[in-house]
């Protein structure tokens, strides 16, 4: 029997990236950087498109804060779990399906306009402009460069998946000649109808095509990426990756040993990480375990730098 080779790169980015994205532009470290990679217009025009997808970010990065009773705790996605938990203990399930459904075909809706198309000079575009990599004078676009550092050890196609609505993961992992694909398990701001805005527990059902192409293409991965996705109110991707096993996986996330912690206790819901190998890419300052800080992750340089490293030691 010819066992086949696995090839093949699976990124899954979670609002996180979003946050990342965020901290980055508001990083007076690299405040000069981001400026020249943003060529070609007046010194108004850069304030202006970086002040714009500031905004958007501030936006997109709390987009569920808003669903969730005042006062309370607990974060939309999980307040829309409690609403339908509720309406499931009511006498007429079917007319309180019906409410929830009206719910949230309204947020969905609501979510749809929040992110309507812009210009040439969006926020998304301005994304990645900003994300370039920098070498030495020159600017290289990011993708460009993930998708060398990838076929640089033999690694074919990466595919890309999102659970965010909007597009500025997209514009990321694009360059004016070519674009990832990236699948928007959750539905995509401008494809009508396709919002899924709902209880953790409804998401399988309303994502099994999609969940299904994911899975195909996890089992052709050598190569895991999950990028700012926390996964709390994902189980049915949790599912999925849970079938996963022997394959690398590069977490990339604020601070890995608290990103443990969470899950610790829950472990039999995250098998993955104990059924894969676990590289950890930190995007903020953190300890190890020689108690020295490992340098943060927080520009797209340092990011592709940190991958070339982890890329490196998985294929000595």
């Amino acid at each position: 029997m010819v066992v086949k080779l696995k090839k093949d790169a699976s990124f899954i980015i979670g609002n996180g990236f979003n946050f990342y994205l965020k901290n980055y532009l508001k990083s007076e470290e690299f405040k000069i950087d981001r400026e020249e990679k943003i060529k070609g217009v007046s010194y108004d025009s850069k304030i202006q498109w970086l002040k714009q997808l500031e905004n958007v970010l501030e936006e997109y990065c709390y987009l569920m804060d808003p669903i969730k009773s005042e006062n309370s705790n607990t974060s939309g996605k999980f307040f829309l779990k409690d609403l339908d938990d509720f309406c499931n203990k009511m006498t007429n399930s079917n007319a309180m399906d019906m409410v929830m459904n009206q719910i949230e075909t309204m947020i969905a809706n609501k979510i749809e306009q929040s992110m309507s198309k812009e210009g040439e000079s969006s926020p998304p575009l301005t994304a990645r402009s900003i994300f370039k990599i920098k070498k030495g004078e020159m600017h290289s676009w990011f993708y460009s460069c993930l998708e060398n550092t990838f076929k640089d050890v033999g690694i074919e196609k990466i595919h890309a998946y999102t659970t965010n609505y909007d597009d500025l993961i997209d514009r990321v992992l694009s360059t004016r000649q070519k674009s990832a694909n990236v699948v928007h398990l959750h539905g995509y701001y401008d494809e009508p109808n396709s919002i899924v805005c709902c209880s953790p527990n409804k998401k399988a059902d309303k994502t099994k095509r999609k969940l299904k192409e994911l899975s195909v293409n996890l089992e052709k991965s050598k190569i895991v990426v999950l990028f700012g996705l926390g996964l709390e109110s994902d189980p049915h991707i949790r599912e999925v990756l849970n079938q996963m096993k022997d394959r690398q996986f590069i977490i990339i996330e604020a601070n890995p040993a608290e990103y443990f912690v969470k899950r610790i206790e829950k472990l039999e819901e995250y098998q993955f990480l104990k059924n894969n190998y676990i590289y950890f890419i930190n995007t903020a300052k953190c300890i190890l375990d020689n108690s020295k800080l490992r340098e943060a992750a927080k520009s797209p340089e340092l990011l592709i730098e940190r991958l070339q490293e982890i890329l490196a030691d998985i294929y000595k």
